[in-house]
């Protein structure tokens, strides 16, 4: 077969070709957002519950894939990302964070088993340089407050994250009596101010 069209070998990538990949592996719908305020990923205000939803690829250099409850983001290796999902079912949400050089995928963060429901929303902010450092806000009954944070494996949260998610978890808590919630929520609150 002779055409100019197709070779035989595959053609040497461009260096330059460097990618923050972020996928979700979950009932969610996952997007990202430039520091210009482009958008890339499942448009977030439309009806979720329809049949097919619409994509955005926005952010310049960037490009979307999904393929049944997994979904990948492909990022240019510059810039801040706000990272954005919301929950269209039940189950856990995975978040994994790589970096994509040459066909090569190399892990840099994993956010496991995060509880998501059709309420849940959150949001985390990556620089690509050092897209290691962030915690996921999750916001799990979609009143806009961050109810928990999850830190990447293998990095624990901060002072500030762990009492967020201690006040959410002692709010979730069925007490014998309404005072000890009161109480225990008291000593949470002097904990915070020191």
């Amino acid at each position: 077969l002779n055409t100019k069209y197709l070779f035989k070998d595959k053609p040497p990538l461009n260096e330059d070709e460097k990618r923050l990949r972020v996928s979700s592996y979950s009932p969610v719908i996952l997007g990202a957002y430039d520091s210009r305020g482009n958008f890339t990923g499942v448009y977030p205000k439309q009806d979720l519950s329809g049949e097919y939803l619409y994509a955005e690829e926005n952010i310049p250099g960037s490009s979307f894939t999904a393929s049944g409850d997994t979904q990948s983001l492909y990022l240019p290796k510059e810039g801040t990302y706000t990272f954005v999902y919301k929950g269209t079912g039940t189950g856990p949400t995975t978040i994994k964070v790589e970096n994509f050089s040459n066909d090569v995928l190399s892990p840099v963060s994993a956010y496991v088993d995060i509880p998501t429901t059709s309420n849940t929303s959150a949001t985390f902010t990556l620089d690509s340089a050092a897209p290691q450092e962030a915690s996921i806000q999750v916001d799990q009954n979609g009143d806009g407050q961050t109810d928990t944070y999850v830190a990447p494996e293998g990095r624990p949260l901060s002072l500030a994250e762990l009492i967020v998610n201690l006040k959410t978890a002692v709010n979730g808590i069925s007490f014998p009596k309404p005072q000890q919630k009161i109480q225990f929520l008291n000593k949470v609150a002097n904990i915070e101010q020191k």
